[in-house]
């Protein structure tokens, strides 16, 4: 196992690994953990805001329908159908902007136990290519990583994996939580 490896695909120090253990998030992970979110809160505001453009396109397009001639039931079909999406938009604009506002409770959990490190080939149509997934199983967990991992770790060692759950998901959905650290114990 090489620790220095490990420290640097994970972003972390020996400092961090302490703070870690004693359930709290050092102050450059708090850091690197806000502007991240920061970033992802950006990106959800400008969806949201887009999204409501889209919906005042819509609402406008119903509004025309109705100035320009007589209502008919061809057009009041297509208002109706139109100010279903207008709705949609709207509550999809709604939901991104307000997780946007959302406070994140950033507790570090632990995990313990031996690893197993599955990583499998896929090919998605969009990207147009083949691409590995891997997931690391740790103490009835699993994590998505990045597949370098199987190089510095060796299969059925036990370790202490320190993480925190990524907002807006289930306590199930483990692999869709951030790896803040992990250790080698025995």
């Amino acid at each position: 196992m090489n620790n220095k490896s490990i420290q640097d695909l994970f972003h972390f120090d020996t400092a961090d690994l302490e703070v870690n253990r004693k359930g709290d998030l050092s102050p450059k992970q708090r850091e690197r953990l806000a502007r991240n979110l920061g970033i992802a809160r950006k990106w959800g505001m400008i969806f949201g805001i887009g999204l409501f453009g889209i919906t005042i396109c819509l609402v406008l397009s119903i509004v025309v329908i109705f100035l320009r001639s007589n209502a008919s039931l061809e057009k009041i079909i297509w208002a109706g159908f139109i100010g279903f999406f207008a709705l949609v938009t709207f509550l999809a604009a709604l939901y991104s902007i307000s997780r946007g506002f959302k406070k994140t409770k950033n507790q570090v959990e632990k995990v313990q136990g031996p690893i197993k490190i599955t990583t499998i080939e896929k090919f998605d149509q969009d990207i147009g290519g083949q691409y590995t997934q891997s997931t690391l199983y740790v103490g009835g967990r699993e994590f998505s990583i990045l597949s370098e991992l199987a190089g510095y770790v060796i299969q059925g060692d036990t370790y202490a994996v320190y993480f925190i759950r990524n907002s807006g998901y289930s306590k199930k959905a483990s692999a869709s939580s951030t790896i803040l650290s992990m250790e080698l114990v025995s």
